[in-house]
């Protein structure tokens, strides 16, 4: 039942559980329709839906994988999908969806152009009755790895998200060789989602309103079908009151819903054992039978097809085949036509050493296991995917802790068994061995599982105070101690033990003398102070009711000398020293080159004018040839520091020597 039940739920259910109970045991068992009549029925939808196979081994254009359903009932009816194909040669139905498969767009086959958990669920199923290995498709094609990635504690998709994601969840991992416990998880939260009228929904179940809606049939079949194939039977109340909620909703007809809806409700109830012949099969029961019966086309060119509003349909038909001949959600490969022929298609061939999508299942014996993916190269260690899980995976945070002694896994995230118990492993359903370095096989199910853990777990599981100084108390450290059982645990003492018991002290806690609820934790701090130079050690154990020895976390450190101080600021700078000495004379440089000459420079401008002088000339010499003149400047005082010479040029000297002696001499300026 969901958390919160109401009272008047809780009877809704046991009297829904006790009126079912009374059936099964009382009621004879009924028939209608005639063997005969439903083998008929049968070989007709069978040559029908063949009928519809394409030459490239398809059942139907690709609307989602609707058109794959019919594996699963052409199975039941002993037909191969191997062997399915309309001509020798062709390819067959195997061929054309381990292709499909195969491919890198998911997309392409998805129900609404998009991948979801529900693709991936139904998608391994078929493969599973088309005898095509989910896990081996393709080097990176792992239909169950690309699952993994959508669980969410115990849930698929998410615990808001459409419940058929979880129903459809549980169905596929019950397929798979996974721990029994992660299959018991997501069969209690299923659980947890019955409603009032005990059935189930679409939808999760989140809050009282939704508590109490009423169910729909389709989705209470699968999830009989999930519930008994992890294990309940007609006496649990989660599949008596479902059961009884199927039965109440059947029509005088015997019309449970659609034919979708009806053929989804005998699926639920075949996988509880209630189906024709069998103890607790009722007269009312048959009439549904006989209902489908009468929906089936019988003649023409559909006859055997089952034709909703009128026209025949691929995925009706498929459904109501797998009602009458197999009545579940899966079925295994039937005989080949040629016997020897395999079942099984050989997997896809992929060498050691290649980087391929590794499936993890791990349970910690708690009620917590998981699933998830990684990517490890083909042939790797066990600890090598573990270690790979720690740095990449979907979900994320698949792997959080792993400790390896000896080659040895001893604890993952934490957990550790009791003396005698540890973590084993199981390789797709193999037997059981103690973990270690053992090589993961291309496409393998990697199943681990804690055997005989303990109820109480410290986190982390050691801690290292590393060197402190001796006689000093260090800065305490903090642990929590989480209860995983299924049960409450009351802690009665903390107690320090080991060699080096007096170097640690138990700061706080919280935990002595407290009930701790299953999951729930309390915390302690411890502080270390060394006695001695060297590696110290001891243990804090917590002593307490629950089954199992007392969880020890382990204490490290070690003693060490005081710590040296830092460096002093530096001094003020010294006096300046006496000058150096002249240096001596460095040598005579190389001798540079002669330069070019230079060029004419050019004329430069006209002086200012001079300062006036007086000139006097006169002839003299014999026949008076000469002419002699004479510069007087006005200032005389400037003349004496600055002497100036007068020089008459040739042509000057002839045109005076022109000069008629009888002329006076011209002043000039």
């Amino acid at each position: 039942m969901h958390a919160g039940t109401p009272v008047h739920g809780r009877h809704i259910a046991v009297a829904a559980w006790l009126a079912t109970l009374a059936l099964v045991l009382c009621a004879p068992a009924a028939h209608a329709a005639t063997d005969q009549q439903v083998d008929d029925a049968v070989e007709l939808a069978v040559g029908w839906l063949r009928s519809t196979q394409a030459p490239d081994g398809s059942l139907g254009p690709n609307g989602g994988l609707d058109p794959a359903w019919a594996l699963l009932g052409l199975a039941g009816a002993d037909v191969h999908a191997a062997d399915l194909r309309t001509a020798p040669g062709a390819p067959s139905a195997q061929d054309y969806y381990a292709t499909l498969w195969a491919g890198s767009d998911d997309d392409a086959w998805s129900a609404l152009g998009s991948a979801s958990a529900a693709d991936y669920e139904r998608a391994i199923l078929l493969a599973e009755a088309a005898g095509i290995d989910p896990r081996r498709i393709a080097p990176q094609q792992n239909l169950v790895a690309k699952l993994a990635g959508f669980y969410r504690d115990g849930y698929f998709t998410s615990k808001t998200s459409v419940f058929n994601h979880t129903l459809f969840g549980l169905l596929a991992l019950e397929r798979l060789p996974v721990p029994p416990g992660l299959v018991a998880r997501t069969a209690s939260i299923v659980e947890q989602h019955q409603h009032t009228d005990g059935g189930y929904a679409s939808y999760p179940v989140t809050d009282q309103v939704t508590y109490e809606a009423p169910s729909n049939v389709d989705s209470t079949g699968a999830a009989l079908a999930g519930l008994c194939g992890a294990g309940r039977t007609l006496a649990d109340p989660s599949v008596a009151g479902a059961v009884t909620f199927l039965r109440a909703e059947r029509a005088p007809s015997g019309a449970l819903g659609n034919i979708d809806a009806a053929s989804w409700a005998l699926d639920g109830m075949g996988a509880c054992g209630l189906r024709r012949g069998a103890p607790g099969w009722t007269a009312a029961d048959e009439t549904t039978i006989d209902w489908l019966l009468t929906e089936q086309a019988t003649a023409g060119p559909d006859a055997g097809a089952w034709a909703p509003g009128g026209t025949p349909n691929r995925y009706t038909t498929a459904t109501a085949l797998q009602a009458l001949v197999n009545p579940g959600f899966s079925a295994t490969p039937p005989p080949r036509l040629v016997p020897g022929d395999p079942l099984l298609r050989p997997p896809a061939t992929v060498p050691d050493g290649a980087s391929v999508p590794v499936v993890l299942a791990i349970d910690g014996g708690l009620g917590t296991a998981r699933l998830c993916r990684t990517s490890a190269p083909a042939g790797a260690s066990l600890t090598a995917v573990l270690s790979a899980a720690q740095t990449s995976s979907a979900p994320a945070g698949c792997v959080s802790d792993v400790v390896v002694d000896g080659g040895a896994v001893v604890r993952i995230d934490g957990a550790v068994g009791a003396p005698g118990g540890g973590w084993r492993l199981s390789l797709d359903a193999a037997a059981e061995q103690p973990a270690g370095t053992q090589p993961v096989p291309f496409g393998a199910l990697v199943a681990l599982r804690l055997d005989d853990p303990l109820p109480l777990t410290f986190e982390p599981a050691a801690l290292d105070f590393g060197e402190q100084p001796i006689g000093l108390l260090g800065a305490p450290r903090a642990v929590t101690l989480t209860n995983r059982d299924a049960h409450d645990v009351t802690v009665e003492r903390l107690r320090l033990g080991g060699a080096h018991a007096a170097d640690f002290a138990l700061a706080s806690q919280s935990c002595v003398g407290g009930t701790l609820a299953p999951g729930a934790a309390c915390s302690a701090s411890l502080r270390f102070a060394p006695g001695a130079a060297g590696a110290r050690s001891a243990t804090l154990e917590a002593e307490h009711d629950g089954d199992g020895p007392a969880p020890a976390l382990v204490l490290a450190g070690s003693g060490g000398l005081l710590p040296t101080g830092p460096p002093g600021v530096g001094g003020a700078p010294g006096a300046g020293g006496p000058g150096g000495g002249a240096g001596g004379a460095g040598p005579i440089g190389v001798a540079g080159s002669v330069g070019a000459p230079g060029g004419a420079g050019a004329r430069g401008p006209r002086g200012a004018a001079g300062r006036d002088g007086r000139v006097v000339c006169r002839l003299v010499g014999r026949r008076a040839r000469r002419l002699a003149c004479n510069l007087r400047l006005r200032n005389a005082a400037h003349a004496r520091r600055k002497a100036r010479s007068a020089l008459l040029v040739r042509r000057a000297l002839a045109r005076r020597a022109a000069i008629s002696p009888s002329e006076s001499p011209r002043r000039t300026r």
